[in-house]
């Protein structure tokens, strides 16, 4: 599913649409290697309020999250589309790592400026995660750690 499809559905949703004073933070999703994203989730943020709603949307169902406290402190991603689509993305990640991949996780989101976090699992249990700007494709910052010191 792409990026668009998902956010068309959540906005035309009746419930996302009586979100009051929400914006929209982030989008994330996961998917193996070669295989279509298949669900999004769209993280809505209250500034007001400092709590979030989780928007899960796939071809069949919106769904939307109870209120919880956000971790915290949130940016609007703005109206404007990334023009760089989230499978240019993966690409861009993809000839940078030269690893088997697992799992890849994308997250869509503003700190300084719109960018991709690609996120790709490899078989030898590491994160490797490449940040892209979502205007240019550039990437901005790559970052790998061990995720068997994490558990």
């Amino acid at each position: 599913m792409q990026l668009e499809e998902a956010l068309r559905r959540a906005m035309s949703d009746i419930k996302v649409m009586s979100l009051d004073d929400y914006f929209l933070a982030s989008c994330f999703s996961i998917t193996e290697e070669g295989k279509p994203i298949t669900e999004w989730t769209l993280l809505f943020y209250n500034p007001k309020t400092k709590k979030t709603r989780d928007c899960f949307v796939n071809d069949k169902f919106v769904t939307l999250d109870d209120e919880i406290e956000a971790q915290k402190e949130m940016t609007e991603l703005g109206k404007e589309l990334p023009k760089i689509h989230v499978e240019e993305a993966i690409k861009i990640a993809q000839k940078k790592y030269a690893k088997k991949t697992i799992n890849i996780l994308i997250s869509l989101h503003t700190i300084e400026k719109l960018a991709w976090a690609i996120t790709m699992i490899g078989a030898d249990i590491t994160a490797t995660t490449f940040e892209i700007d979502a205007k240019t494709g550039h990437i901005l910052k790559e970052d790998t750690t061990s995720l068997m010191k994490r558990l």
